[in-house]
């Protein structure tokens, strides 16, 4: 499996099942920081609270639900358009399940490690990760798992794929030394630069994570120095910078997402030190007004956000 040092990151019991679908709090955790928190839809996370398993939490409601069991480990959830389903990262495969914990099922055969699985806009295909051996890429297929297509084919590693609103490009990493911003058509064509510029191509530089604003104008993304982040946010061709957090050298922000409706960017921080586990913190588009919607002692990171259910 790829997983890269800043991600760290079995079906759901009938009776958890229940509490998701009916939103009882059997079965449920209450999380500290969102009993009050607006209702901007659901957000799928990884944790390390059950072995390393997938959660979703529903904002409004102020907890969260085991949604896969903790072994075999899951990783890097995200939400189908409709909301419906799942695709995560298991075993080397991408797989998906519904938002009950129901029909969990692989749609690639781990012959070699695949990781990051994000939905086109439409529902009907699923980027992901591919890592050869020799390189990670960037692939596409239809959202049943046939018609696998390889996009990117660079000796750096390429991950962490995101489509643009209208699906028309996806967004991604490529980590040449320290860690650029790339975008390409969905054909894998028209390849560009988004931030090497900027960051000055230094190797202790690493920009990565991207993550579109609902109206396509926009990407937040983790800057890391020396192994402390920070989100950032640029128009989409790379262009005018900013900085929207800014904690101490020993903290880390990492993982921006956007909520559907643009209003909201949870992310995964590191506040506290490097002894600190990590927290999904929330916070407006501008940087303002961060606040935790977890707090355990062990990691809950890579938010995902979804509709409502």
């Amino acid at each position: 499996m790829c997983v890269r040092p800043w991600k760290l990151a079995g079906g759901l019991s009938a009776l958890a099942a229940a509490a998701l679908v009916a939103g009882y709090v059997v079965a449920s955790t209450t999380e500290p920081g969102v009993a009050c928190a607006e209702d901007n839809g659901r957000i799928a996370f990884t944790s390390h609270r059950e072995g390393v398993s997938i959660r979703v939490l529903e904002t409004g409601r102020g907890r969260s639900v085991p949604l896969t069991s903790g072994s075999p480990p899951a990783f890097h959830p995200a939400f189908s358009p409709d909301g419906e389903r799942i695709a995560f990262s298991r075993d080397d495969e991408i797989r998906t399940i519904d938002c009950d914990g129901e029909n969990e099922g692989a749609l690639t055969d781990a012959a070699a490690p695949d990781d990051d699985p994000v939905y086109s806009p439409d529902g009907q295909q699923i980027a992901f990760t591919r890592d050869r051996g020799n390189g990670t890429d960037i692939y596409l297929m239809d959202a049943d798992g046939s018609d696998q297509v390889r996009l990117t084919d660079h000796p750096a590693a390429d991950y962490d794929p995101t489509f643009s609103p209208d699906g028309s490009e996806i967004a991604f990493t490529r980590g040449r030394p320290g860690g650029d911003i790339y975008s390409m058509d969905i054909d894998g064509g028209n390849e560009t630069g988004l931030t090497g510029e900027h960051r000055g191509g230094k190797p202790d530089v690493h920009d990565f994570g991207a993550s579109f604003s609902p109206d396509g104008e926009q990407i937040a993304f983790t800057r890391d120095t020396n192994g402390s982040g920070d989100i950032y946010l640029m128009d989409v061709d790379g262009g005018d910078q900013a900085r929207l957090t800014s904690d101490p050298a020993s903290s880390s922000d990492e993982d921006p997402a956007f909520s559907p409706d643009g209003e909201t960017i949870a992310f995964t921080s590191y506040r506290g030190g490097a002894s600190a586990t990590s927290e999904i913190y929330v916070m407006h588009p501008d940087g303002e007004g961060p606040e935790a919607l977890t707090s355990n002692d062990v990691f809950d990171g890579n938010p995902a956000w979804g509709p409502g259910p």
